[in-house]
């Protein structure tokens, strides 16, 4: 596993809804070097809440167990190999998927999308906080950058001047008003990404 993840702690705060005192931990995920972040592989609980898997290997105690999570993460690393690739053997179409946070709209488009065929999907937010914060080498990575609202395109002018891909990024129009697989979110996202992916698609023809 090439992501890593890495907790904060924010201070005690009073929860009026439930009378109780509560912490929050927000999480950012780091790549090793030479790799891009990957959010799919973070777990996220049903409610959005983040869960971190076992990695490497470690906490099993039995050989027996070792094995079957050998087996699980060698099964799982072929099926990201065939979605990488069409079945025209052209190379996968990158995508990039850029919000705020990286914690709602743009990891939803990535859980969504990444499933898809033809398709190499990463995601990232323009915040300090953002689960992943998107850096120049996401932008020159990707063969189309989505972002959600031109919030992004100007936070992106800021951090990334004159780069050519905050210019050509396509903005989807889609309010932070929902929460991670919001099934109205998923269906917004369907609409406006699937055409465009398809006009990409046909231009998409040999590996680079």
């Amino acid at each position: 596993m090439n992501t890593f993840v890495s907790p904060s702690t924010l201070p005690l705060r009073f929860d009026a809804k439930t009378s109780r005192f509560r912490r929050e931990i927000r999480f950012r995920v780091f790549a090793a070097e030479g790799e891009l972040a990957d959010v799919a592989q973070v777990a996220f609980a049903g409610d959005g809440r983040l869960r971190i898997n076992r990695a490497e290997g470690e906490g099993y105690e039995t050989r027996a167990e070792r094995e079957r999570w050998k087996a699980r993460q060698k099964r799982r690393h072929a099926g990201k190999i065939t979605r990488l690739m069409s079945p025209s053997g052209a190379r996968a179409i990158r995508v990039l998927f850029v919000c705020h946070f990286n914690r709602k709209r743009s990891a939803t488009a990535e859980r969504v999308f990444g499933k898809e065929p033809g398709l190499d999907v990463r995601s990232a937010g323009t915040s300090d906080e953002a689960l992943v914060q998107v850096n120049q080498r996401m932008l020159e990575w990707a063969d189309i950058v989505f972002i959600m609202d031109e919030a992004q395109r100007v936070a992106l002018a800021q951090a990334f001047p004159e780069h050519p891909a905050v210019a050509a990024a396509v903005c989807l129009d889609i309010s932070d008003d929902y929460h991670f697989l919001d099934p109205t979110l998923i269906g917004l996202l369907r609409e406006r990404v699937i055409p465009h992916l398809a006009r990409l698609r046909s231009g998409v023809r040999s590996i680079n």
